[in-house]
């Protein structure tokens, strides 16, 4: 699940955490959020791992090779796990961003925006 953006998005999408847990009881299930939001998902029965999204750091790429590097690092880390589906629960630009950077190995995607045409 992608839902990196505020803690009160990241809490209206809890019941989406939830129904998940409900609907694939043995599935490994990830998400994705900024670091000054994990302490809030931390321990959640229904989570299995909680993907840390950097994006200051990440934003700051562009000028800073060792930015550029982790940002690397964090594609390369996504496109190990080989995620069957991915959910964006925001459907902003850089969350679509994530999700199609390494979509080449994920089987689906659920969420975003829809394209025109």
């Amino acid at each position: 699940m992608i839902e990196p953006n505020s803690l009160g998005d990241i809490v209206m999408a809890l019941p989406a955490l939830a129904a998940l847990r409900r609907g694939f009881p043995h599935a490994r299930i990830h998400w994705l959020v900024r670091p000054e939001f994990a302490p809030l998902l931390a321990g959640h029965p229904h989570l299995d791992e909680i993907v840390l999204f950097d994006r200051k750091l990440f934003a700051r790429a562009w000028h800073s090779p060792a930015a550029a590097r982790s940002l690397v690092a964090f594609i390369s880390g996504l496109r190990r796990d080989r995620f069957d589906v991915v959910l964006d629960l925001q459907g902003l630009f850089r969350t679509g961003l994530v999700v199609r950077l390494p979509a080449a190995y994920w089987r689906r995607r659920a969420g975003g925006r829809k394209r025109d045409g």
